[in-house]
């Protein structure tokens, strides 16, 4: 959310390439992420809707 909030898109596309893996992992061994930490397809979601302007 930084890099979002920092208009750094690049940077936020970055971290939610590098957990996307690491949520399909969690998944496949039945293992949630903590609460606090959004899925990769809400941090894709909330960066696409950053660079359209809407965030």
């Amino acid at each position: 959310m930084s890099h979002l909030e920092a208009q750094q898109c690049s940077e936020a596309l970055q971290r939610v390439d590098y957990m996307h893996p690491i949520h399909v992992e969690l998944a496949t061994r039945n293992i949630s992420p903590p609460s606090d930490i959004p899925s990769a397809e809400a941090m894709f979601q909330m960066y696409t809707d950053a660079r359209s302007g809407t965030l």
